[in-house]
């Protein structure tokens, strides 16, 4: 099944609050973690403004 953005964003942000409870928030894992979700955040962003020129 394919998430939709704002799935993927809930789901990661979901997944590194879990992984930083374990690790400080500078480990490598809790930081590619926190990379990918500003990637879908960004990527929603983008999404969004584009949608809003076209309603223009």
């Amino acid at each position: 099944m394919k998430l939709n953005v704002l799935d993927r964003i809930e789901e990661l942000r979901l997944q590194m609050q879990e992984i930083a409870l374990d690790k400080d928030l500078s480990d490598p894992i809790v930081v590619r973690v926190s990379e990918d979700l500003d990637a879908w955040i960004n990527k929603f962003y983008f999404n969004h403004k584009k949608k809003k020129r076209k309603q223009l």
